[in-house]
């Protein structure tokens, strides 16, 4: 399996058949930077290896994570991609089907309570090779977090910065055998720190993040 961290928050998923975006393509914010251009080109020319595109999934609309005039863009192009997006009308939870693809999703609140009314969901995306779970920005102190964990058991999973800062978010890492923290400003002024509080945590609690992988390089490529 090959997780490409495209910048941002956006990672694609892939295995040898097949594969979905998470995330992106994502837009502007004041913060943090856009998943480049050159992705949404790539996409809506199909180009390897987004051939094998399947699907594309978001966490939230906020749009560091999502953005409608991108997405319109590929899917115009692309017909065949399906697209799970997340509004009121969205489920609390449920699973769809994106060719061999099965992503489960579930409600947890966004993080920070001037968010709480923001429709989030977290993601659990089953591959071929192994499932994958997404935490987007979802509150770290929610119990689903472990109970998703111990009933799936993924392969790998993504977390945002707040969670290596806590001592429940950084206890939920141990259930998998691969942690990624990415949602980094890279090219932006850290103006919120967030870069720098993150580097910090992975300093003091070494111990404790010693199998999580920070990413804060883009596009990053790992497999596993």
């Amino acid at each position: 399996m090959q997780l490409t961290f495209l910048g941002n928050c956006g990672v694609a998923v892939f295995d040898e058949r097949c594969g979905v975006l998470v995330d992106a393509p994502n837009g502007l914010h004041t913060v943090f930077d856009a998943v480049p251009e050159s992705v949404t080109d790539a996409v809506c020319a199909a180009q390897p290896p987004y051939d094998r595109l399947r699907g594309i999934l978001f966490t939230h609309r906020h749009s560091d994570h999502y953005n409608k005039k991108r997405l319109s863009a590929i899917c115009e192009r692309r017909p065949e991609l399906s697209v799970l997006d997340v509004s009121g009308a969205t489920p609390q939870r449920g699973t769809v089907t994106m060719g061999e693809i099965t992503v489960a999703y579930e409600t947890i609140p966004h993080s920070g309570e001037e968010f709480r009314n923001v429709f989030h969901r977290v993601l659990l995306i089953r591959m071929p090779e192994g499932a994958v779970y997404v935490t987007g920005d979802a509150d770290w102190t929610s119990p689903l977090h472990e109970q998703i964990l111990r009933r799936e058991q993924p392969v790998a999973a993504i977390w945002n910065p707040n969670y290596v800062s806590h001592p429940v978010g950084r206890a939920l890492m141990r259930f998998c055998p691969h942690n990624f923290v990415c949602h980094m400003p890279v090219d932006s002024a850290d103006v919120l720190g967030i870069g720098a509080k993150c580097r910090r945590s992975f300093e003091r609690y070494a111990d404790e993040l010693s199998g999580v992988t920070l990413i804060d390089r883009y596009p990053t490529t790992i497999e596993i």
